[in-house]
Order: C-alpha cells, then sequence, then structure tokens
C-alpha cells in the first residue's frame, strides 16, 4: 500500500509541476496603454472610428510610415484592411526611442501579425520628423507597393547585462525522461523499500 502511495505521490507531483509551468504570451510594453483608448488591446480599433493593427497592412508594411506616424501623428482619409476610417491620430513624439521601437515591435508582431523588429536606432534616424505637420496618407509609402519585408523570425533574442525583455513562451510540458526517471529508478527504489519493511 505504501508503494501505491508513493506511486501516486510522484505522479501527482510531476502533473503539479507541469502544471504551474504555463505558456505565457508576451505582455504588451507599458508604453502601448496610449495606443489602446483608440486601437485597443485586442488591436481591433473601433469599427468606423480608429482603424485596427491586428491584421493592418499599415503595420506590417514599412517600418518608416509606423514610425514617422507615431513622430508626427496622422489625419485623414485612409483604408485599412478594406474599410475606411477618417479620423486623427495624435503624435506620441514624448516617447523615448526605446518607448517607440518596443511599441512598434510589439503590434507589428501581435495578433497574428508577422513583421520585422523596430531598433531604437530606426526611430533616432527618424527623429527630426518630430514637430512637423501632421501626416497624410499621401506622405507615406504604400503598403501595396513597397517591397516585402521579411517578417520576424523566432528566434532567441540575446539581452545584455540588466536589460529585461518581455515573457516569452514557455513551454509546459515536462522531458521524457522525467517520467523515465520515475518508471525507471524511483519504482525499483520503492519496491525495494516497501519489501524490507
Amino acid at each position: 500500500m505504501k508503494f501505491v502511495s508513493f506511486i501516486s505521490s510522484a505522479f501527482a507531483a510531476i502533473t503539479i509541476t507541469s502544471l504551474s509551468v504555463t505558456s505565457a504570451k508576451a505582455e504588451a510594453p507599458a508604453a502601448f496603454q496610449t495606443c489602446v483608448a483608440c486601437h485597443q488591446a485586442t488591436g481591433a480599433g473601433i469599427p468606423g472610428v480608429f482603424p485596427p493593427l491586428a491584421g493592418s497592412e499599415w503595420v506590417t508594411g514599412p517600418v518608416e510610415n509606423l514610425i514617422r506616424i507615431q513622430l508626427r501623428g496622422l489625419m485623414g482619409p485612409i483604408k485599412v484592411a478594406g474599410k475606411d476610417y477618417n479620423s486623427v491620430m495624435p503624435p506620441n513624439a514624448s516617447m523615448t526611442d526605446e518607448q517607440i521601437a518596443e511599441v512598434l515591435t510589439y503590434v507589428r508582431n501581435e495578433w497574428g501579425n508577422k513583421g520585422s523588429a523596430v531598433t531604437p536606432d530606426m526611430v533616432k534616424a527618424l527623429r527630426s520628423e518630430a514637430g512637423k505637420p501632421m501626416l497624410k496618407v499621401e506622405d507615406l509609402i504604400d503598403p501595396a507597393t513597397a517591397p516585402a519585408e521579411k517578417p520576424a523570425e523566432d528566434k532567441p533574442i540575446e539581452l545584455k547585462s540588466g536589460e529585461f525583455n518581455d515573457v516569452q513562451e514557455v513551454d509546459s510540458s515536462l522531458p521524457g525522461w522525467v517520467f523515465g526517471f520515475f518508471g525507471i529508478c524511483l519504482v525499483p527504489v520503492a519496491v525495494s523499500f516497501v519489501s524490507k519493511k
């Protein structure tokens, strides 16, 4: 009976450990909260008023467009994912280059979007756009005619000491050797232990 209890406890421990390591989706950068009021946390926007970020050709198109929109704002009519919008997006030039890069990289790779990363150096190169008049769609590169960009690759990100990056997905499955260890190593020990009593 002790053997059965031991094995039950061992597998309960494996199950609890397996369940406690949950898959975690990358969290939105804090600076993205500025965007949520109009574009929503889901990236769906507000139909007929504010365009979606999810599935937007403007989001996954030329990086230069997004950076310039962040720094100068955008006004007037624009077609996004086949739907017409006519509103105003104020500039967010008060954000740091790092914040803008982090937010734009996030939206370019969230909600099924696949876009290249935006770096602080890319933002810095266009920082002189801040303070200029708001953009109109005709000031931007048409994503339909722009050369295709390479989507972000799923590869590990190397961080420098002290840097923090959003949580990456975690594999919650236990490796097979854990079950092998309990089956091959601990079961004979348990049987030996029980048989000596």
